[in-house]
């Protein structure tokens, strides 16, 4: 009885509950050690996150100072792949951190509902390699790093949650209270053998992840928890191309070694990984792994076009300075499905323009002119001349609908070299109507690769950039945009 006194006398959480300048909403989750509910910050008139310490360890030192400890860790950080933490306080007796809300899923429940690309997990590995990064530096390991404390925000972005085990350089003195430490399944060998731990064992994790993005499968799953860390400690994962055809060789020899047993021969830093996951370019994304001698002739094709192409520019237009961006043209996509439908091929067309534009190295021509000259009926070559650019870009959109009333989207697209009206590339995308904002992303994003145009991080933050994820707000949009242009 006397044990359960700390925590009766805590007010429950429930919704309007005022916590300081905060009016709880509801509950959005709970872990091992902590609870996070979604609140109003009634200052500032915008919803935050309020973790909690979970009542049974309020009573306990070390607990409380493992919380406040994972907070002060966050709030050292600034990056835009990690959660930011506002502010560190107590509610009658029971500590809390208000904390950025991020509006979004778990990356395992994103994983479940979007079909995703070689591509976009190559994305999603970078920017969790700069936000742990950027927590290593500050000497902080996170110890937990699984899907479920991965999340993808409404604009595509990846945040990094929940140090709640964290170690910190200098202050790892704690013992774990009530809480494993790690995730079965995601642990690295070091944590299983219960031995010190440090930044390298989150990028065992995260190969982990990575893995599991690919395959759909757990490396080391096994029928009970005891199998698993047998399988973790011994055991090599079956290779991703057996579960993904689509997994280039590079891409698996990076998992490979993110996995490594023995630490010296893992990643010793994220920046290294993060370096190679830069190396696999679009081409070595869509290349199966088992073609390598494709591979290495597309490589010395592009090598000889890129002379040549430097040659030509060269010499055929010496007036042109090198640092000149790279200018392309999308014409207005066509419609291949019912006429009523020719305003959302329209609103596709704008935000791939949109998207491009947003790419500082590229220079994109208005859609007024593209469409003027198409309607014209002007050829590729007269196009290219009278605009005044290099590229066009040009794309159908097919529609289906299935037998359940689920609708279906295809675009073809062409990348055309004006000079001599060759399709430098070309992609189908095939998706329902919900993805359609992730297709146009992707398109904008393989396009400026093709083009040899290197993204920065903000291109890269922009192109993905998305404003809403409701389809029925955005049709309404582009009805609106159909009845302005009248």
């Amino acid at each position: 009885m006397q044990n359960d006194e700390p925590t009766k006398s805590f007010v429950p959480l429930t919704k309007g509950t005022e916590v300081g300048q905060y009016r709880i909403i509801n509950k959005i989750d709970e872990g091992g050690m902590g609870e996070v509910y979604l609140a109003e910050d009634t200052k500032l008139n915008n919803k935050v996150a309020l973790k909690f310490l979970a009542s049974r360890f309020v009573s306990d030192d070390a607990s409380k100072e493992r919380f406040t400890r994972e907070a002060q860790a966050v709030a050292s950080l600034d990056h835009p792949n990690i959660v930011a933490i506002h502010e560190l306080n107590e509610y009658k007796g029971r500590p809390y951190f208000a904390m950025q809300y991020v509006q979004g899923q778990s990356l395992w429940s994103y994983a479940k509902q979007t079909k995703l690309s070689t591509d976009r997990v190559v994305e999603l590995a970078m920017q969790l390699c700069e936000g742990l990064q950027a927590a290593h530096e500050k000497g902080i390991t996170h110890r937990d790093i699984k899907p479920s404390n991965i999340l993808i925000d409404s604009h595509g972005r990846l945040r990094i949650v929940d140090f709640g085990l964290a170690s910190v350089q200098g202050t790892d003195r704690l013992t774990k209270t009530g809480s494993t430490l790690g995730t079965v399944g995601y642990m690295s060998p070091e944590q299983v053998r219960g031995e010190k731990v440090d930044h390298r064992s989150d990028l065992f994790s995260m190969g982990v992840v990575l893995y599991e993005l690919l395959s759909g499968l757990n490396p080391f799953k096994a029928e009970s928890e005891a199998a698993t860390m047998h399988a973790i400690t011994q055991d090599k994962p079956q290779p991703l191309a057996r579960f993904n055809r689509d997994v280039p060789e590079e891409l698996q020899r990076i998992i490979d070694k993110a996995l490594a047993k023995d630490v010296s021969l893992r990643y010793q830093h994220a920046d290294g990984m993060l370096s190679d996951l830069k190396r696999i370019d679009s081409a070595q994304v869509s290349t199966k792994s088992g073609n390598r001698l494709a591979a290495i002739a597309a490589t010395v094709l592009v090598v000889v076009l890129a002379g040549y192409y430097v040659y030509s520019s060269f010499i055929a237009d010496t007036s042109r300075k090198s640092d000149e961006p790279t200018r392309i043209v999308v014409l207005p996509f066509d419609n291949s499905g019912p006429e009523d439908q020719q305003y959302f091929v329209d609103g596709m067309t704008d935000e791939v323009i949109t998207k491009l534009s947003s790419i500082k190295n590229l220079k994109v021509i208005a859609r007024q002119s593209a469409a003027k000259l198409k309607r014209e009926g002007m050829d590729i070559s007269s196009i290219g001349k009278e605009l005044g650019v290099e590229y066009v870009l040009e794309a159908s959109v097919h529609w289906q609908e299935s037998s359940s009333g689920i609708k279906r989207v295809k675009l073809v697209t062409r990348l055309i070299e004006v000079s001599d009206e060759s399709i430098l590339w070309g992609k189908s995308y095939d998706t329902i109507m919900s993805e359609v904002f992730t297709v146009q992303s992707n398109m904008a994003q393989q396009v400026a690769e093709q083009l040899g145009v290197v993204l920065s991080s903000n291109d890269k933050l922009k192109v993905w950039e998305r404003y809403t994820n409701s389809e029925e707000a955005w049709d309404y949009y582009l009805r609106g945009n159909k009845y302005h242009r009248r």
